[in-house]
């Protein structure tokens, strides 16, 4: 049995089929698979009995997996029938990755903006998935005094939805600033969406034009 690539925390059912063939009924058991991924299989009946005559002589298992980690994965599950030796073998085999996600821009440029004043960039972030996605945005550290710092930010993402991320940028010395602005997602050891945003500060304000984001303001002093 295959299952497609699924997200993380995305549900997937599938259905297997046991028949008896034989001329003696027996009953029937699902033994447990307890491996990181095996044990994230449900079995709507782990257990039965088979008749030798139709419709008993079938049953129909519903089978669901769902992981919060990523990875690939081949299950091998056991039915024992009866007191009979042998066993049947069927195999589960699929992917859980990343729930794919991406920026509407792949760059913010804040261009000039002069010392001590403040400008704001928006950003939308798309879930392309059929989850709800939790995320955290991470800013690489520059000390106490915080170029760059993410606002307004919502921690989970519909499925088949965006949400808006706000960057705000305010120069503490003179110069050019380049930095990115990672989503990190739980379980997820891979950081999969970037955006590469830059700025410049010019050591004499006085001479800069003036920014233009409506989300300008002159700092306190």
């Amino acid at each position: 049995m295959c299952i497609r690539d699924s997200s993380v925390n995305e549900r997937q059912t599938q259905v297997i089929k046991i028949f008896n063939q034989g001329q003696i009924p027996f009953d029937f058991y699902i033994k447990p698979n307890n491996t990181a991924f095996g044990r994230l299989f449900e079995f709507s009946e782990r257990e039965g009995h088979l008749d030798i005559n139709p419709p008993n002589n079938e049953k129909v298992v519903t089978v669901e997996f769902m992981s919060a980690k990523v990875g690939d994965f081949a299950e091998r599950f056991e039915i024992q029938l009866g007191r009979n030796v042998n066993s049947l073998i069927f195999t589960c085999e699929g992917k859980v990755i990343a729930p794919p996600m991406k920026f509407e821009e792949t760059e913010l440029d804040f261009k000039v903006v002069p010392f001590g004043f403040e400008e704001c960039r928006e950003v939308y972030l798309q879930n392309l998935s059929n989850v709800d996605v939790p995320f955290d945005v991470d800013i690489p550290d520059e000390g106490e005094k915080k170029t760059f710092m993410a606002e307004n930010v919502e921690k989970v993402i519909r499925p088949k939805n965006r949400t808006k991320i706000r960057v705000k940028f305010c120069p503490q010395s003179e110069g050019e600033f380049i930095a990115s602005l990672t989503i990190k997602v739980p379980n997820v050891a891979q950081d999969f969406a970037c955006l590469l945003y830059t700025s410049q500060s010019p050591r004499d304000s006085c001479a800069s034009r003036m920014p233009s984001s409506a989300c300008k303001k002159k700092k306190k002093t």
